[in-house]
């Protein structure tokens, strides 16, 4: 690794700006035409072009740029143009205010609670996180931050164009509110090295199963309402069909009943099972793997916990779980079958199902 000075890091910085620049610059020219503004029809001339609106719309991928340069670090590019991670800072300037708004989310977050920092130094390998989608009521709503806000001064008939996974994320998944879930996203991927778009694809296509299409699901259902269906699942954890028909409905007595004793949790009567049921995009179970990650991302575990069942704390768990399970290199081979067993065990619940939304990712990505 090169040492980085002022004389080496200025240069830097102002390379990745210009970068984001010309990503920003192309956002730019896409939403111009989108918005008509270099249509020419016949007998009409060209509509006037608003050079303080490229200023700034410039100036925000500079500051895109910068930051993904930081976040890369400086020592990339200090005295020499790696043609990848340019690219890579060509796409944070095109984000632009999803790029900046993620990126100091995430120092905020790291400075009052959990570090998400892209240095994971956990490597356990396997271990099951995944659940069925067992249930008929669908989970509460997950906490919505505030919107960003709109800093590019647009005429009210100009509408700027998604960013990249945001586009591909609506294209996946319709009904999906990506003015929440890109920028959560696109965070996350930045902070736990999701930089391609077959890791970015692989993680969507079990996020997919494991929450739901809209992730709306970002914690485990555990209400179930038929016996088959409760015995299919959980069975063995019942002496016969008549103790088991005592937990339909019951959706604490069940948790509590079915995962105590085991990933960590105490007996029934300290309640753990439901404590620390599923929850977030990959669906973290149990009290082992959430006190891993809450001491990951320095928080108190029950915090942790509940942090998942929010946008961010759902895709930074998910993306944390993919990152130390050593899913990337899988996802690199676009090995999907074990993927799937990595994170939801030897039953690979929905398989085809996952294989399907990483396959449509991956074609709206490229």
């Amino acid at each position: 690794m090169n040492e980085i000075t002022l004389g080496t890091a200025l240069p830097a910085l102002i390379l990745c700006g210009m970068a984001g620049m010309v990503g920003q610059a192309i956002r730019a020219v896409v939403g111009l035409r989108k918005a008509g503004y270099l249509q020419i029809e016949a007998g009409d001339s060209k509509q006037s072009f608003s050079a303080s609106y490229l200023m700034v719309t410039l100036m925000i991928g500079f500051i895109a740029g910068s930051l993904s340069g930081l976040t890369m670090g400086l020592d990339t590019f200090a005295g020499k143009f790696p043609t990848e991670s340019l690219m890579a800072v060509v796409a944070a300037g095109y984000a632009g205010v999803d790029f900046i708004e993620g990126s100091f989310n995430s120092r905020i977050k790291s400075a009052v609670s959990p570090y998400i920092g892209p240095d994971a130094n956990k490597t356990d390998a396997g271990g099951t996180a995944g659940s069925a989608d067992t249930g008929n009521v669908t989970a509460s709503a997950p906490v919505v931050p505030s919107p960003p806000p709109q800093l590019a001064p647009a005429s009210a008939s100009t509408t700027l164009p998604q960013s990249p996974l945001g586009s591909a994320l609506k294209q996946v998944s319709p009904r999906l509110n990506i003015d929440i879930w890109a920028p959560a996203l696109a965070n996350a991927f930045t902070h736990y090295e999701l930089h391609s778009d077959r890791r970015i694809a692989a993680a969507v296509g079990q996020f997919m199963v494991e929450a739901g299409s809209t992730f709306s699901e970002l914690e485990e259902n555990l209400r179930y309402t038929t016996l088959s269906q409760l015995m299919k699942i959980f069975g063995n954890h019942f002496k016969d069909e008549q103790e088991a028909e005592l937990f339909l409905r019951q959706p604490v007595k069940l948790a509590n009943r079915v995962y105590a004793n085991r990933l960590g949790n105490g007996d029934e009567a300290s309640g753990d099972g439901y404590r620390y049921r599923g929850r977030g995009l990959i669906q973290l179970t149990g009290k082992s793997e959430f006190q891993e990650f809450a001491e990951f991302i320095n928080m108190p575990v029950e915090e942790a916990a509940e942090w998942c069942k929010n946008p961010e704390g759902a895709a930074v768990s998910g993306c944390w779980y993919l990152k130390t399970r050593n899913c990337l290199p899988l996802a690199d081979d676009w090995d999907l079958v074990t993927l799937t067993e990595r994170v939801n065990g030897k039953a690979k619940v929905n398989l085809e199902e996952r294989i399907a939304f990483s396959k449509a990712m991956l074609k709206a990505l490229s």
